[in-house]
């Protein structure tokens, strides 16, 4: 049998899938499974592009150096992985990056 991973989504009457069920006032809310192997990969590609992203950025800046990248990801209806997914009033997507002072 295989893993899932159960993702609650609104759908709009448009038919778009979102993310975001508890800002989805008068939208019809459902149950998906993803596999979990294919959330997994998805992931991977992600974060291996994204490296594609970070690598070629300086380590530091002036007397500053990175101290920590945090993501804030989506996993949309599909079991895709967004940075930026389907945004509403009040949700954000962001990359948040922790600089201290070099020793």
């Amino acid at each position: 049998m295989e893993n899932k991973i159960r993702i609650l989504a609104a759908i709009d009457s448009d038919e778009t899938l979102s993310a975001f069920p508890k800002l989805s006032q008068g939208r019809e809310i459902k149950v998906f499974e993803v596999p979990s192997a294919d959330l997994a990969d998805k992931l991977a590609l992600f974060l291996s592009d994204f490296q594609r992203v970070l690598e070629p950025q300086p380590s530091s800046f002036g007397s500053f150096e990175i101290d920590e990248v945090e993501l804030n990801l989506t996993v949309n209806a599909k079991g895709g992985i967004e940075l930026i997914g389907t945004l509403g009033v009040g949700m954000e997507s962001s990359i948040k990056i922790k600089l201290r002072r070099k020793k």
